[in-house]
């Protein structure tokens, strides 16, 4: 309808002449970027991330038109509980990408990037360059991302960000100071592992904001528990109130589906639901109430919904998590999350959260907990180049 609508405004003719404009991807930029940020806290394990994250930002031009992407390189951002060597270039592996759909008519979107690209470790690369072409398609034609990918539509997703590890009054005090700000309903903690201590943050957390307020816990596999011992910390901490725990030890499948069986707060799978086929395992073995659409970890717009959609078949829910993105990416995956089936929250992407700076002029509204979709065409959001340009140290131009 929208497309209908611009046609109408402006006159087949108009609009013609328009279209004739626009043809093959002529320009490809790749900026690599370094954003500072500042972290409170650290995660379970006790790792914490550096404060200069890298990042690489993709702008694909075909005439006037400009579509953004953006991914966190992770051979040089190490992510607790997950290998910081990949066994190839990243950098070389994008470019080559990019190098790829030179001259080709943007409206292939994702089926541009070749299968045998398509691996759970460039997950990261393959959305950079998948958002942009979305990005790009839809302003061309006046088309909305959703309207790109189908599915349920939701108006808004809950929010929900993420307290890393500290001191419980420290934590709570995080929580409060961001439930006052922003009316948060969900928080996930980065917990301590030990009992007293996050049934007592638990407790704090919901003293200070709501009783309504649902918190969650990602331990990033850091958990130093056995089976026996992770569920009956679960189920004590499940009487305070947490809601739902993600990837809290370093085990197989069967283990998961042991714990599922005995806990009562539900099990949430990240590390290892990066593909389908580790979804399909997932979901034969039982191991999970819920899986992770990791942030940079999507593999693009069409391989994150498969996922999900997969998932939930078997009854198991989806939510997006979190990573460190300058807007593009934030917006893109609030989206994503807004056509994801369930009802699960999307975690906080935004950088701004973390002391840095976004490079977006017009981010998604957030009021009362909730982010507010707006349907503009692509991705929908205004980039202030200067951003991207000022933590820019290397930029490639292929022509």
């Amino acid at each position: 309808m929208i497309l209908k609508r611009r046609i109408a405004d402006h006159g087949p003719s108009a609009r013609r002449k328009e279209m004739s404009a626009v043809h093959g991807i002529d320009t490809i930029r790749l900026y690599e970027c370094t954003v500072s940020v500042e972290y409170e806290g650290k995660y379970t394990g006790g790792a914490a991330d550096p404060k200069d994250v890298p990042l690489y930002f993709v702008e694909i031009r075909s005439g006037a038109y400009a579509g953004y992407g953006e991914c966190l390189p992770c051979n040089l951002w190490f992510i607790p509980g997950q290998s910081a060597e990949m066994n190839y270039d990243e950098k070389e592996a994008l470019l080559g990408i990019c190098q790829s759909l030179l001259g080709k008519d943007p409206l292939g979107l994702g089926n541009l990037i070749a299968d045998s690209i398509r691996r759970h470790d460039t997950n990261n690369i393959v959305d950079a360059v998948d958002f942009a072409l979305h990005d790009l398609v839809g302003k061309i034609h006046g088309i909305p991302l959703r309207g790109m990918l189908g599915g349920s539509q939701k108006p808004f997703v809950w929010a929900l960000p993420v307290i890393y590890r500290d001191e419980p009054a420290v934590m709570a005090a995080k929580a409060a100071e961001w439930h006052r700000q922003y009316g948060f309903r969900y928080f996930k903690l980065k917990p301590v592992g030990d009992a007293d201590a996050d049934e007592e943050t638990i407790r704090r957390i919901r003293e200070r904001t709501a009783a309504d307020v649902r918190i969650f816990e990602d331990p990033n596999l850091g958990l130093q528990m056995t089976a026996d011992d992770l569920v009956a910390y679960l189920n004590r901490l499940g009487k305070s109130g947490l809601a739902l725990c993600e990837d809290p030890i370093d085990a197989d499948l069967q283990t998961y589906a042991d714990v599922r069986r005995r806990s009562r707060v539900p099990i949430m799978i990240d590390f290892r639901s990066r593909t389908v086929e580790q979804v399909a395992d997932i979901l034969k073995a039982g191991a999970a109430d819920a899986i992770n659409i990791h942030a940079n970890q999507a593999g693009g717009f069409q391989q994150g919904l498969r996922r999900a959609h997969f998932a939930w078949t078997a009854g198991v829910q989806s939510m997006v998590g979190s990573t460190l993105y300058l807007g593009t990416g934030t917006a893109a995956y609030n989206i994503l999350s807004s056509l994801l089936p369930g009802t699960l929250p999307c975690e906080q992407l935004e950088i701004e959260v973390y002391g840095g700076k976004s490079a977006v002029r017009n981010r998604f509204p957030i009021r009362d907990g909730r982010i507010f979709i707006e349907d503009r065409p692509g991705i929908g959001v205004d980039l202030d180049m200067s951003v991207i340009e000022q933590r820019c140290h290397k930029m490639h131009e292929l022509r």
